[in-house]
């Protein structure tokens, strides 16, 4: 394992956001040098966007868990 962090203007990153992560775009962007980081588990995403952590499943997409 490691972290995936991604840093970028926030049109991007919330596009990720979505696309990776389902997470829909809000009135509240991403800050001033925010972005996103997550790693993979066993049996799910640790997510850490908007200054907490998130456990998510993997997408319904994602033929081969690790």
């Amino acid at each position: 394992g490691g972290i995936d962090i991604h840093i970028t203007h926030d049109v991007f990153l919330m596009a990720l956001r979505f696309g990776w992560f389902g997470i829909p775009p809000d009135v509240e962007w991403v800050p001033f040098l925010g972005g996103i980081a997550f790693t993979l588990t066993e049996n799910k995403i640790k997510l850490f966007v908007k200054d907490r952590f998130i456990s998510m499943n993997f997408p319904y997409w994602w033929k081969n868990r690790i």
